[in-house]
Parts: C-alpha cells; sequence; structure tokens
C-alpha cells in the first residue's frame, strides 16, 4: 500500500525546485544585492543615487526605452500586415513566403547588424558607391539603424503570432461586417484587430524583451558607449569592476532586470484581461485581388522578404570575398576561411560540445517538465512552472553576471569552467522547450493515460510507453526551437567564457566588432551553415517521429 502511495513525480518536481531556486532565483538575489553594494563592498543605495544622478547613465536608460518601443512598434506594424495578407487574400507564392520569413529566423540578430553594417556603415559597399556618385546616405549607425535592424530581425515573430490568431478568427464575423457596407478597411480596424489584440500584444512583449536585451546588436550599431543602453552598460560596467563584489554593473543589471520584468508583467496581465475567443472558424476561400493589387502586395512582401533573408545573403557573398582593410574587392578566395582556421576548429568543438550537451539535457528535462505542468495542478508544480519561465524574461548579460556572481566562489567554484556555461544555456532556453511540450499535452486526451494507470502501471512507465510517442510532435518542434536557440547564444556566453571555451558566436561578434570584415563574414557563415544543418536534421528526424526515446 505503501508503494502505491508513492508519488515518484512529486518526489522529482521538489528535486527540481530546489535546483531551480539554487540557478534562478539565487543569482538573482545576489545580483539586487551586490547594486545595494558600491565597488568596495559598502552597503547602501550609492550605487542607485550614482546612477540617477548622471546625464550618463540617465540617457542610457532613454535608449533602452527608444530602441525597445521603436523596434517593437516597427515589428508589429510590419508583422500585421504580412500575416493577414498571407492569411485572407490570394497570394502567388505565399508557401515561398511563409518559408522565406521562418528562414530568417534562423540568423541570430547581431549578425543582421554585422550585414547591415557591411552595406550601409562607414565603409559600406552601398555607402562607397554613392559617395562616388556625390550622394551621402543616412548612417545606420545609432538608434534608427538598431532600432531597423531589431525590427528586421523581430517582425516574424509578430508574424507568425499573428498568422496562429488569425487562423483561429472564424471569417463570417468578418463577412458580416462587409455585408452591412463596412469597407475591408473598417472591417479589419473594428472586427479583425480587435480580435487579434491578444495574439499582438504577445507579439510586442517578445519583441520588447529581446530588442532590450540584445546586446550584440546595441554593441555594434551602437558603436560601443557611443549610444549606451542598459545591455551594453551591464557588460562595460561588469568587465572594469571585475573582482569586486558589485557597484554599477549590479545596479544598471537589476535595472534591467525590474524593465523587462516590468513590462512582461503588465503585457501579460491586459493579455489575461481580454477574454476573446471565437468558435473553430470554417475554411472558406481566401479573397481574390486585382492584378494591380497583386503586383503592389507581391512587391511588399517580396521587400520585406529581401530585408528578412539580407544576413543570409550578404554573410554568404562576403565570405568569398577578398577583403583588404576593409575594402571589398570581387575576387573570390577562401581566404577568409584559412585565416579563421584555427580559431574556428577550437571554437566550432566548444559550440557543439557546449551547446549539443544544453540540448540533451533541455529536449528531456523540458519534455517532462512541460508534460507535468500540464497535467499536475498542485503548488510545487506550479512554483516549478514558474520558476522554469523566469529566466525567459532575464537578459542574458544579467543571467551571465548573476553566475558570476553567484558561482564563482566556494562551494561551487564554476567561473572559467565549461559547466557555468552549459548551466546557463540550460536555464535560459529551458522555457522554450517547456512550453511547446505542455501546449501539445493539453491536446491530449487523458482516456488513454487514466486506462494505463487503472492496469497498474506506474506513472513514470505510462510516460514513457503512452505518453512520449503522443506528445512526438511537440518534443521535434520544441527541439528545433531550442537549437536555434542555443546554438547561437551570445548575451550570457559574452560574460561568461574563458580563453579555453569560446564560442562559434563570440568569434563571429569579435571579429565584426573589430572590423574584420572577411573574417566575421566567414565565421558567420559557419555559424549559420551549422544552425541550418542540424536544424534540417533535427525536422528529418521529427518529421519520422524519431528523436531518441525518453
Amino acid at each position: 500500500m505503501a508503494r502505491n502511495l508513492f508519488d515518484p513525480w512529486g518526489v522529482f518536481l521538489a528535486i527540481l525546485m530546489i535546483i531551480l531556486i539554487i540557478l534562478v532565483v539565487y543569482p538573482l538575489v545576489t545580483v539586487l544585492m551586490n547594486s545595494f553594494r558600491d565597488d568596495t563592498g559598502t552597503s547602501g543605495l550609492g550605487g542607485f543615487i550614482q546612477f540617477f544622478t548622471s546625464r550618463y547613465f540617465l540617457r542610457c536608460l532613454v535608449n533602452t526605452f527608444v530602441i525597445g518601443i521603436g523596434s517593437t512598434l516597427l515589428a508589429v506594424a510590419v508583422g500585421i500586415p504580412f500575416a493577414y495578407i498571407l492569411n485572407r487574400y490570394q497570394v502567388s507564392g505565399a508557401s515561398f513566403f511563409f518559408l522565406a520569413v521562418s528562414c530568417g529566423m534562423l540568423s541570430p540578430p547581431f549578425l543582421g547588424a554585422f550585414c547591415w553594417i557591411l552595406v550601409f556603415g562607414h565603409a559600406g559597399v552601398l555607402v562607397k558607391l554613392v559617395n562616388d556618385w556625390g550622394i551621402a546616405l543616412p548612417s545606420i549607425y545609432g538608434p534608427v539603424g538598431i532600432i531597423i535592424v531589431l525590427a528586421a530581425n523581430a517582425y516574424p515573430m509578430v508574424f507568425l503570432v499573428v498568422s496562429a490568431a488569425l487562423k483561429r478568427i472564424d471569417p463570417s464575423i468578418e463577412e458580416a461586417g462587409a455585408t452591412l457596407g463596412r469597407s475591408p478597411f473598417k472591417v479589419f480596424t473594428t472586427i479583425t484587430l480587435p480580435l487579434l489584440l491578444p495574439a499582438i500584444l504577445t507579439g510586442a512583449m517578445l519583441v520588447f524583451l529581446g530588442s532590450v536585451a540584445d546586446w550584440g546588436t546595441a554593441s555594434l550599431i551602437g558603436e560601443g558607449e557611443r549610444f549606451p543602453v542598459l545591455a551594453t552598460v551591464a557588460f562595460s560596467t561588469f568587465t572594469s569592476e571585475m573582482g569586486t563584489e558589485g557597484g554599477l554593473s549590479a545596479v544598471t543589471s537589476t535595472l534591467l532586470l525590474a524593465l523587462s520584468m516590468g513590462i512582461a508583467a503588465m503585457m501579460m496581465f491586459l493579455i489575461r484581461k481580454m477574454n476573446i475567443s471565437t468558435d473553430q472558424p470554417r475554411q472558406i476561400p481566401k479573397i481574390k485581388l486585382s492584378r494591380g493589387s497583386h503586383f503592389l502586395v507581391q512587391l511588399f512582401l517580396s521587400f520585406l522578404v529581401l530585408v528578412t533573408c539580407f544576413p543570409l545573403v550578404m554573410i554568404s557573398v562576403f565570405a568569398f570575398l577578398q577583403v583588404d582593410a576593409s575594402v571589398v574587392t570581387l575576387n573570390w578566395t577562401l581566404d577568409n576561411f584559412r585565416a579563421v582556421s584555427s580559431e574556428l576548429r577550437d571554437s566550432l568543438f566548444n559550440s557543439i560540445v557546449l551547446s549539443g550537451a544544453a540540448f540533451v539535457v533541455i529536449v528531456y528535462l523540458g519534455s517532462l517538465v512541460g508534460y507535468l505542468s500540464a497535467r499536475r495542478k498542485d503548488r510545487v508544480t506550479s512554483i516549478v512552472d514558474t520558476l522554469v519561465m523566469l529566466p525567459y524574461f532575464i537578459p542574458g548579460t544579467v543571467l551571465g553576471i548573476g553566475f558570476v556572481y553567484s558561482f564563482g566562489a566556494a562551494p561551487f567554484y564554476l567561473t572559467g569552467t565549461a559547466g557555468i556555461l552549459v548551466l546557463a544555456y540550460i536555464v535560459r532556453k529551458l522555457p522554450f522547450m517547456v512550453r511547446t511540450t505542455a501546449s501539445i499535452v493539453t491536446q491530449i486526451d487523458r482516456s488513454l493515460e487514466e486506462a494505463s494507470l487503472v492496469l497498474g502501471v506506474g506513472p513514470v512507465r505510462t510516460f514513457f510507453k503512452i505518453m512520449r510517442p503522443m506528445m512526438a510532435p511537440g518534443i521535434s518542434a520544441g527541439a528545433l526551437l531550442v537549437w536555434l536557440e542555443v546554438f547561437n547564444e551570445l548575451g550570457a556566453s559574452v560574460v561568461l567564457y574563458t580563453a579555453g571555451t569560446v564560442t562559434v558566436p563570440i568569434m563571429t561578434y569579435r571579429y565584426a566588432f573589430s572590423y574584420q570584415t572577411g573574417s566575421a563574414s566567414a565565421m558567420g557563415l559557419v555559424q549559420i551553415v551549422v544552425t541550418i544543418g542540424v536544424f534540417l536534421l533535427l525536422r528529418k528526424f521529427g518529421e519520422k517521429q524519431s528523436l531518441p526515446a525518453l
């Protein structure tokens, strides 16, 4: 009888809760506590007073809001019409446009920033070309450039979220509005747009959180300290305060964390307040456009796809061009790859080992946690689910700084090891797997699971034999997303890496920041090829539902 009362999932969740408290809560509390100490270890509000009385730091705070709000508004303004056109109108090549937008997400934001610099930077190809004609182009550097690059990378998220929401809206509601004499624009603004608000707010939240946490793009296009934001200042102050107990790096990290968590909490509150739902929509033919309108739509969508895939194209070209002192010539060569061969070998090995180890743990652990969070409704499960999701709202630089403060001394001594990078990757990317698998579990009928338990099969074996095969599509989808995120991780890596744990994204960034165009392009192309290659392999395994059994 006692055996029947044993709850293996309860024990698993209790142990996991303790681990997450150590890996998530402890670093955040440490950062918060250090923000109330200056660089001499004296407690007080000196750091915050220094921050809010400094014109430089206040400008940094304002800049963060500017790029966060600006990139969010631009991404939403582009993503909504893109999604609406493809889901409501007949457009030639619609499948291609869907695929192209998805492919554009395969390159990390800082690579996109580097590619825009190649063309529109101080020594950019297009800038030099038009300068010879006596034309001066606006600079890509500064807030406008950062906003454009971040929005170009992020609007596909808005597109995908809004597209999914449009598929849930019954078109008969829109038809009713049109029958009453409203113009298509009026129908969209008064009927469709209000129904899309939860999805729009979700997409906006994702874009904003990603924008304010993006250290690489702001550092490259902001030219370091010329346009400082919280993410870049947190890192620069951290490196200057190495060996101290706190100071401005902790203050800046705390404010960046408070900003991210505050915006996320506000957005999620608004989303919960909007209880908008419709019945399962029926399928109706898409609206046919006139020839002129179709041509204009094709131009609009083609331009957006070009912007989205711009980094992939530019990296692929510049990696094989001869570059002398930042001067690009139309001579095809493999010298760029030869120049980075030694660094590439070590960094690629580190990337595959570190991200691979984290990937395996995330896929297996995330599948279990996603299943339990969807099936169990108790306090411990709720706490674990909250702790798992918390790092999603934490900028990578903040988490990295927290890890250094927390695990650099006894009893951990993890700073400078490969283990601290793997742990950071796991903590940061686990939410993607948990949410993906939890969503698929909610769609699975409990009857088979309950029947297995009634027949005397234990809960653990029931999960392996019954639930895991049925969750395979969700596990595959989550694995694809996790790989894209974990292999291209930069925010936490740049704080935690050492000479022996340099990864490909770090090397790409270092080359780009030092304006070594050819080397950066070659390293960036390798990063993209490995990302896409493993992505396609995982997708093939997922289609066959042949991911390794748990």
